[in-house]
């Protein structure tokens, strides 16, 4: 991949474990770091992206899977690498707010707000989603909510129990962990 010569930071800088508190790069140096892995530019152009740190005692919202297995058996019951501070009310509203594309959550599987209360302080990136084209539906999401990226792996199955408080569960089965609200 080609680096145009105007990012101003070298990528080397932008790994995680070269995150700074408080440093802020522009979308496009986060864009072109990230596409070759994630396939789809996740800030919007012309923004910047800052490195933060969650606190302890903050609470962030993930939209969710109801319930991981029902996608795919091998799927962990973890937390997603993407949340942010908004309890939206319908699916749309989400899928819009942060181009949820269906690339990253299949539609026809019920999707939920969770919230994430932090027990350890976690390295981050927040800044504007940009709004992504679907090549599976042709439709364009706008983007343009705040969205928070966690670094480190810290939504990752076991590591994400150090990080946050653990909801505990929905059922008697212990399958689906508890939830705010479906999204309609």
């Amino acid at each position: 991949m080609d680096v145009p010569s105007d990012l101003g930071v070298g990528l080397n800088r932008l790994k995680i474990s070269n995150w700074s508190k408080g440093r802020e790069l522009s979308s496009k140096a986060i864009n072109v770091h990230t596409v070759p892995e994630m396939k789809y530019p996740p800030y919007k152009y012309g923004t910047m992206v800052r490195d933060i740190e969650i606190g302890v005692g903050e609470k962030l919202y993930g939209v969710e899977y109801l319930d991981t297995k029902l996608v795919n058996a091998d799927f962990k019951d973890q937390p997603g690498g993407w949340m942010g501070e908004v309890l939206f009310n319908t699916e749309e509203e989400a899928r819009q707010a942060y181009a949820i594309l269906p690339e990253f959550k299949e539609a026809g599987y019920e999707l939920v707000i969770r919230a994430y209360v932090v027990k350890k302080p976690i390295k981050a990136r927040i800044g504007v989603a940009n709004g992504l084209f679907s090549p599976s539906n042709g439709v364009t999401y706008k983007g343009e909510e705040i969205q928070i990226q966690l670094l480190d792996g810290v939504n990752y199955e076991p590591t994400w129990r150090e990080y946050f408080e653990h909801q505990g569960f929905a059922d008697d089965t212990k399958t689906i962990r508890k939830y705010l609200k479906k999204l309609e």
